[in-house]
């Protein structure tokens, strides 16, 4: 407040502190007021300037603060009315720095907010401490927010803190970092998550051709082993009944199992080779984006470097 009414002018600080100004007249070697139409220039001047003390004053109240000093008759009753109220005592003040630096102690950055939602937080702090008299060192106070930092924005900060000593930057050079670093990491998490959707597209692609390249294989397969089965089957046009003894019949069903048998084989390696398949598209597809984020990163270091 006294910093607000500084800026107002010496004179007007000077009626709301001290009393409003108050033309006099010396008669009999006293001091008496003097009347209305007695003032010179310079107290009409001077005697406007209460009205201008008391307007300042009551503009930089809100409605609940105004509620309680409505009755002063002048800036200066006012003001004491003020201080009678909100000045701290010492006990009151000890609490409250202690309360304050207790909050900076434990400040640290909400996962769900942006670099510029907690500087705002950690202002308002800061603030409060400084109007007791309690304020920190700029060196301090950046190294207190490197710390709040999330992981995520940790991890992007100590590289360039190991190139350079970062903690002598100012704070406000500090918070533009951070939120420059912040737009790049949501740029590059958007299109992280495009081509994750590209990735489970082609994924489903793939499913979907491999189970018709699986069917088409049962199909050929079902298909040889039907035409083995026929080449075994008896000719009812050159043999009858007769010419097929016990025997033959036993070695013929033993044959269709042997077919059986190696369809399966070739059935479940045909069904490996596919699941093979698959997994290599995966991961070529997972090398790729490791390789672009390489290659961004390399970029980023590059351009921080040369600053």
């Amino acid at each position: 407040m006294l910093k607000f009414l500084k800026f107002m002018g010496d004179d007007l600080l000077n009626i709301i502190v001290q009393g409003p100004y108050i033309p006099k007249k010396i008669i009999d070697n006293k001091f008496v007021e003097k009347e209305f139409y007695e003032f010179d220039d310079f107290d009409k001047i001077m005697f406007s300037k209460n009205g201008c003390a008391f307007n300042c004053l009551l503009c930089s109240l809100d409605v609940n603060i105004y509620n309680s000093v409505q009755m002063a008759t002048s800036a200066h009753e006012m003001w004491k009315m003020l201080e009678s109220s909100y000045e701290l005592t010492s006990p009151i003040e000890e609490t409250k720095i202690s309360m304050l630096v207790h909050d900076y102690e434990l400040f640290e950055m909400k996962s769900d907010e942006s670099i510029a939602q907690m500087f705002i937080r950690f202002t308002n702090i800061t603030n409060d401490l400084h109007a007791c008299e309690k304020s920190y060192s700029n060196t301090k106070i950046v190294t207190k927010v490197l710390k709040t930092l999330t992981k995520a924005y940790q991890e992007e900060v100590i590289p360039i803190q190991e190139e350079k000593n970062i903690t002598n930057v100012p704070l406000e050079e500090l918070i533009k970092f951070l939120i420059s670093r912040e737009i790049m990491m949501t740029k590059s998490k958007n299109q992280n998550g495009e081509e994750e959707k590209e990735m489970r597209a082609t994924c489903v692609d793939t499913t979907n051709d491999a189970s018709n390249e699986e069917v088409q294989g049962d199909n050929m397969c079902f298909m040889a082993i039907n035409s083995e089965v026929k080449s075994l089957e008896p000719n009812d046009d050159f043999h009858d009944d007769s010419d097929y003894s016990s025997d033959d019949d036993s070695d013929c069903d033993l044959s269709y199992e042997n077919l059986l048998s190696d369809f399966n084989d070739l059935h479940k390696n045909y069904k490996k080779l596919i699941f093979k398949n698959n997994a290599l598209k995966k991961e070529i597809i997972s090398l790729s984006k490791i390789v672009e984020e390489l290659t961004k990163e390399k970029e980023t270091k590059l351009s921080c470097s040369n600053c």
